[in-house]
């Protein structure tokens, strides 16, 4: 709220700074001079001109039926009065100070997304943008990281309440002229509490925490613009920490049910933090040079070097066992501190070049260097239940070091005014070594990706009323060891065909589908994804009396893969399924004069691995009673369903009122 308050003052000190300037009886006689097309026209006797407008409404919530933690983890919509939208818009053409400023802002007064935005500039002087964002993510389903859920513990051990702030400003000088400098600021925060498991031998055990992490990024450089080339230089320092912090006290049975070599293990108490900060600098370069009409040539480079510390702190109490040493043990006591540097640099190259007439070519080339250099010292200290402590201090160097490369070509040929084709490749290729274990003495673990692929597709034109694009992307695959669930031998595919009825009805087809496989036996994925979707938009007599917008999705996903299972390190393959029905429609009236009523709502159905039901219907009305002054309002309904796990439902109302005001 502060920050709004002060995002109004600056828009009433800006226009305080241009009053209105009284009439003078024997103005001087100067040569007219033209209008600027593009300058905003004030009142008559005004200097300047301000209008906006704003939803102010109360919303009431019905009592809620169902699971608290899942309604606030899919909606989370609560009580009060809110600022649905607002906007303020202020014009002085003739200031020198001044000349345009807008405000935007939504969901403030407690919705769980928030924004606010401001814009101004003085023509051909400066300009400047600030952002504001504020999320509240909550995330706590009972199905979700629980163990114990067959056993009727409805309590997932990764949950978050946290607050997710954003703010981004950036100022830029002549941005008309041929050197336009700027300066920008960044900052990123999350702070709030959540639930993490708290990981000993042999169990695990959930227990709350606190998370506390900021990250701001202060960059500054110049944009150079010329007759054929666009250059930008900017460099700047980014810095961020990381805190995390675990208190528990009580007894903690944890996910094990059975003894651990025959002892039952227990947590009593932990108190743990973890803290890593970093900060380094950056530079990036950005080119943009077209030599002539034939060919143009793009480049970027960005190159970054951040420096890493870290510490971590554990200290528990309770009834544990060490597999290493066979014995029992009551305390643990745990400090770990550590550093890395990590360069990275990474560089694009694109051409684009027309050799003939209707055919063109782009090249393009990208690459990542990643390296990693980390020190470590880990000091761990088991006593209690011992004749004598037990004390391990270990120091590990380790190295990670990742290359990554890209080379496209792709051919685009406008065969008729009715055709255009595309064809091309694209080849992947990189590799990584690090160690294989986090231990003093290991062996080196390498990754490689080999992966060619083929590019084709065409787009179809009729007319102004019909048009069509069509695309293929294959491989037959190589090498993919970086990740199990990463594309290797695929076929991707996609179609969209738009067709214009008349002026008023629009009608949009798309289909898309991915066939992914990797054979290896370690692995065996199978994964098959398709999307088809089809919208409709009328709006008779551009949408005075009534419009229609409409949207429906069939989705569907099958994936197995094979797993590791514990304790006994066996093999299963798991499968996943799941068949969605998607829809959205709305239908906006008008009734009577200027009011109109709007219908409509969405629903998502799921059917598979995890049936799912969520419907959202919505009716509204608004209706303007004195000049720029109206009712607004409506009523939406939230039910969320799922067949096996019936305690995660909920239902709940919310209806909104209030006024739509402008100026």
């Amino acid at each position: 709220m502060r920050f709004s308050l002060a995002v109004w003052v600056l828009a009433a000190s800006a226009i305080a700074q241009e009053p209105p300037k009284p009439a003078d009886a024997n103005p001087p006689r100067t040569k007219p001079q033209a209008a600027k097309p593009d300058a905003a026209k004030p009142a008559a006797g005004a200097d300047y001109t301000i209008d906006g407008e704003f939803d102010v409404r109360f919303r009431w919530l019905s009592d809620l039926k169902g699971n608290e933690n899942v309604y606030r983890s899919v909606v989370n919509l609560g009580e009060g009065v809110r600022l649905f939208n607002g906007a303020v818009r202020y014009s002085a053409p003739d200031s020198k100070v001044l000349d345009q400023l807008n405000i935007f802002a939504n969901g403030w007064g407690g919705d769980p997304w928030t924004n606010t935005r401001v814009d101004g500039r003085r023509n051909g002087v400066y300009e400047f943008n600030i952002d504001y964002r504020n999320v509240a993510y909550f995330n706590n389903l009972p199905i979700f990281a629980n163990p114990l859920l067959g056993n009727g513990v409805l309590f997932s051990q990764r949950a978050f309440d946290t607050r997710l702030r954003q703010v981004d400003a950036e100022l830029r000088l002549f941005p008309s002229a041929r050197i336009s400098p700027f300066v920008s600021f960044s900052r990123g925060m999350q702070q709030g509490t959540g639930i993490v498991p708290f990981v000993g031998e042999g169990n695990e055990y959930p227990v709350g925490t606190e998370y506390d992490n900021a990250q701001n990024l202060v960059r500054g450089g110049v944009r150079i613009q010329g007759a054929k080339y666009n250059a930008t230089l900017e460099g700047g320092w980014s810095d961020f920490y990381d805190d995390q912090s675990v208190g528990y006290f009580g007894p903690n049975n944890g996910n094990r049910l059975t003894p651990f070599f025959g002892r039952n293990l227990r947590l009593f108490s932990v108190q743990q933090r973890y803290n890593v900060e970093g900060d380094g600098p950056f530079l990036r370069a950005l080119l943009q040079y077209r030599p002539s009409n034939w060919l143009s040539v793009n480049g970027q480079f960005t190159w970054v070097q951040p420096s890493i510390r870290a510490t971590s702190q554990s200290d528990a109490a309770g009834s544990f066992f060490s597999r290493e040493l066979g014995l029992p043990f009551n305390t643990f006591i745990e400090n770990t501190t550590g550093r890395a540097l990590r360069p990275f640099p990474s560089g694009l190259i694109s051409a684009e070049f027309s050799p003939v007439r209707r055919v063109r070519v782009i090249q393009t080339f990208s690459t990542d260097r990643f390296n990693i250099s980390q020190f470590a010292n880990v000091r761990q200290q088991e006593s209690g239940a011992t004749p004598a402590a037990a004390v391990d201090n270990a120091i590990y160097n380790q190295r990670l070091f990742l290359n990554w490369n890209r080379f496209e070509i792709l051919g685009i040929w406008e065969a008729t005014s009715i055709l255009s084709l595309r064809g091309g490749f694209r080849y992947t290729w990189g590799d990584a070594e690090a160690p294989a274990a986090v231990t003093p003495v290991a062996s080196t673990n390498r990754g490689e990706i080999r992966l060619p692929a083929v590019l084709a597709g065409a787009t179809l034109r009729f007319g102004s009323k019909w048009s069509g694009a069509f695309d293929f992307e294959g491989s037959q695959g190589d090498r993919q060891n970086f990740f199990r669930t990463s594309l290797l031998e695929y076929n991707k595919g996609r179609a969209q065909v738009r067709y214009r009825f008349s002026q008023a009805l629009n009608i949009n087809v798309l289909y898309s589908i991915l066939d992914n496989r990797n054979p290896n036996p370690a692995i065996r994925l199978d994964t098959r994804i398709q999307n088809a979707s089809a919208g409709l938009n009328w709006t008779p007599g551009d949408g005075q009396r009534v419009n229609f917008t409409g949207e429906y999705t069939y989705s569907s996903w099958r994936n197995n893969i094979d797993t590791i299972t514990l304790p006994l390190f066996g093999r299963q393959t798991v499968l996943y399924r799941d068949f969605g029905h998607h829809a959205n429609a709305f239908v906006d009236l008008r009734v009577v004069r200027q009011a109109r009523l709007n219908l409509g709502g969405s629903f998502s159905i799921n059917n598979g691995s995890l049936p799912t039901r969520l419907y959202q219907p919505v009716v509204g009305l608004s209706v303007p009673f004195y000049k720029k002054i109206g009712f607004i309002g409506d009523w939406r309904f939230f039910q969320y369903t799922t067949n096996q796990f019936r305690f995660q439902d909920f239902q709940r109302h919310a209806i909104s009122a209030g006024l739509r005001i402008g100026f």
